[in-house]
């Protein structure tokens, strides 16, 4: 049996993959997180209710319900495993410029 055979016989198309094998990251934007649970502060608001903040800008509280809590964060925030991550588009949080020289005529210098 053809490698062309076999991938016919296990329904995919050689000369023409289907959608689910073609991953196309292009139209995704590039993020990372990190961890920022050691600069949360937490402030009583009401009671059942406490805010959560970062560098005093509230990015989201805690609900009291019974003895259950509910985290509700704001966009770009996150709450998971008992830690908080702030996302932050690649492009930020690089150290490194895009190129080592910078200012130099068509990269000159």
């Amino acid at each position: 049996m053809a490698n062309d055979d076999f991938f016919h016989v296990m329904g995919d198309d050689v000369k023409k993959p289907s959608d689910k094998s073609n991953s196309d990251t292009s139209s995704r934007k590039p993020e990372s997180r990190i961890e920022i649970s050691g600069q949360i502060e937490k402030k009583q608001e009401s009671p059942g209710e406490t805010g959560l903040y970062y560098q005093a800008e509230k990015v989201g509280r805690i609900k009291q319900k019974g003895s259950a809590q509910m985290y509700e964060m704001a966009e770009g925030f996150e709450f998971k495993d008992e830690k908080f991550y702030k996302h932050t588009d690649k492009k930020e949080s690089s150290q490194y410029p895009e190129s080592y020289v910078e200012g130099c005529d068509m990269g000159w210098c």
